[in-house]
């Protein structure tokens, strides 16, 4: 039990109480149901319990009391607690202190996203203080070689010394600054929506991969030229100094590429320069690095545009029709007074309805996309159910927190969206590296998607393994076995690619089927040798491969994997078959594993044919 809670009516108070231990048992959920509609609450979607009292592992959460709550939305709460593996209690506890946290929405969301903060509760082991700390800035998970590196005692100074904590009843919480891949993903969502995006790439530099931060303070310039061979660049480069080492560092953070070379795409290049430099440190908009206190001094000195050839036909066109919306060209114009006032809703608020004719829906969309939150609950509000889910896959591609906001918005007290739209959804919060948005969509589908498939769950995490590996492994990390099940069985070789023996233990343990993924995925494992170990390993853990797949035993003879043919064999494949299965394959070269598998088939027959004479051997007959 993680805590029991006291509830009453909050409509009715006078009913009666109810205690319920919590997390409610699957064999007990009915039950208690019904004792709550004794009460007359209990609904599925309504907050229609009140919060008495409340007592358990959590003192936090006695900051419910008096509160509005939905029963399935506090047995969540408690089911996401129990999962919790050590430490994650104090990062909970914790952050929800700091935060001054107090609705059952915000200690679900912090269950989330509390692992990114390190909690000190033990000053005296520095060694452990640092290596954990390493380990929660690297998403919980690192190769162990590095981990068997990293020098925890300097790394546990550097954090005190360097950081800033909030002391806490449950210990000193340190969180960090934004991560690199969070700013990189912001600027590229800003340079689209203005059209100053490099045509060829902008990429993050490898060094600011992984959880990464943004050092405090750091500043950030840029320099623009043409590149040696072809095309125009942007480096971006982030410039900090260093206690730790009493200087200044400079370091390139992200490089932007495009394929022209003249006089013109240089002087766009070095728009994007501006356009990054504007974003980063703040120009009437949402900033990626902060906000500035104090507001923005006036400009009074105008501003400078570079508009394409096609861009100054739009301008023209919009001049002589302006009248009418031009549709074809609408990406364009967005783009064009995006650049001149710093926002379409800024637009509109400015000069109202003309040139341009736009419906709630539109106004939706560019809000989004210029990430003013209280612009997007006006029009949102305002838009045909129909459009909602449309406006969904919008939002749930908008980096940041207020993307996860507007995400949230629109799915508060659905439970009718549609299966396909979802998945939309969902890959587009996984394409901006969002993790925290994606795991509260993985949350929330099976109360919003009446239509989900089983497999949901599985093809989300393949589709996350391409470029987002961290999110893929923590989407089957909180996968039941109902779900890894219906998963589909291309994840093992997905994870086989890259020799997790971790994940690929999580897939086998919760029941996933190889499928027509086991030949290749043993393949893999079992080449040349080295990782033959993994595949014993799975097959010693549960039989995952059709006794019937002899492509996979072949495989596995193929590459002289002895041992691993044996555990198929000990599972149930029948060897006389795969022979008369073979004779039309290729299998030369690999005498010595057949005849190796030969023998041990002989013994398994054996034991086979000694086990009943030995039942009968104490019987005498007649």
């Amino acid at each position: 039990m993680i805590f029991k809670a006291i509830l009453s009516g909050q409509a009715s108070p006078g009913y009666g109480q109810v205690t319920i231990p919590f997390p409610i048992p699957n064999s007990d959920y009915d039950l208690v149901i019904r004792m709550l509609e004794d009460i007359g609450i209990g609904s599925p979607t309504a907050q229609d319990c009140r919060v008495v009292g409340l007592e358990g592992l959590y003192p936090t959460l006695k900051r419910l009391n008096g509160q509005a709550i939905n029963v399935d939305e506090l047995d969540y709460l408690a089911k996401r607690l129990d999962s919790f593996s050590d430490g994650e209690d104090a990062q909970f506890e914790a952050m929800a202190f700091k935060l001054n946290l107090s609705s059952i929405k915000d200690f679900i969301n912090l269950t989330f996203c509390c692992q990114q903060a390190t909690v000190i509760t033990n000053f005296s082991d520095l060694e452990r203080v640092g290596k954990s700390h390493v380990l929660t800035i690297n998403g919980g998970a690192m190769p162990a070689a590095e981990y068997d590196q990293v020098d925890g005692r300097m790394a546990a100074l550097d954090l005190i010394q360097n950081k800033a904590g909030t002391i806490t009843p449950y210990g000193v919480v340190y969180v960090g600054q934004r991560t690199a891949q969070e700013v990189c993903e912001e600027l590229k969502h800003r340079l689209e929506g203005q059209g100053y995006l490099p045509d060829e790439y902008f990429l993050l530099r490898d060094k600011w991969q992984n959880g990464r931060e943004i050092p405090r303070d750091a500043d950030l310039f840029c320099t623009v030229d043409y590149g040696e061979s072809e095309g125009v660049y942007v480096d971006v480069y982030l410039k900090w100094y260093d206690e730790k080492r009493q200087k200044s560092v400079t370091e390139s953070f992200i490089v932007g590429k495009t394929l022209g070379e003249n006089g013109n795409d240089l002087d766009r290049m070095f728009l994007t320069a501006s356009a990054i430099t504007k974003a980063f440190h703040g120009d009437h908009a949402t900033h990626a690095r902060y906000m500035k206190i104090g507001g923005v001094e006036e400009d009074t000195g105008g501003s400078v545009v570079h508009l394409s050839q096609q861009e100054q036909k739009v301008i023209i066109e919009a001049l002589v029709e302006q009248r009418e919306r031009q549709e074809q060209a609408m990406g364009q114009t967005e783009q064009l007074l995006r650049r001149m006032t710093g926002s379409i809703t800024e637009y509109v608020n400015t000069v109202g309805m003309r040139p341009l004719r736009m419906s709630d829906f539109d106004k939706a969309v560019l809000a989004i996309q210029d990430g003013e939150l209280e612009a997007f609950k006006k029009y949102a509000a305002r838009i045909p159910y129909q459009q909602e889910e449309t406006l969904l896959v919008e939002a749930a591609g908008r980096p940041g927190a207020v993307g996860r906001k507007m995400t949230e918005l629109l799915m508060r007290d659905r439970c009718n969206i549609d299966y396909a739209a979802y998945c939309n959804a969902c890959k587009r919060a996984i394409d901006i590296n969002d993790p925290e948005k994606v795991l509260s969509m993985m949350v929330r589908a099976q109360a919003s998607v009446p239509q989900l498939e089983p497999s949901f769950f599985g093809e989300m995490a393949s589709y996350a393994h391409s470029d987002h590996r961290f999110i893929a492994k923590e989407i089957i990390k909180r996968c039941g076995e109902e779900q890894i099940a219906a998963a589909p069985s291309f994840l093992l070789e997905q994870f086989a690619m890259d020799k997790d023996f971790r994940t690929l233990s999580a897939l086998v343990e919760k029941g996933i089927s190889g499928g027509g993924s086991s030949a290749r995925t043993l393949h893999m494992l079992t080449c040349e040798g080295r990782d033959s170990w993994i595949a014993e390993e799975l097959l010693e853990k549960r039989m995952w491969v059709d006794v019937n797949d002899y492509s996979a035993l072949h495989a596995c003879v193929q590459n002289d994997a002895v041992e691993v043919c044996r555990l198929l064999l000990d599972g149930g494949m029948d060897f006389d078959q795969y022979r008369q299965w073979a004779q039309t394959r290729p299998c030369a070269g690999h005498e010595e594993t057949l005849q190796a598998l030969a023998d041990h088939w002989s013994e398994m027959q054996a034991e086979v044919e000694q086990a009943p004479a030995q039942e009968n051997g104490g019987m005498t007959l007649g």
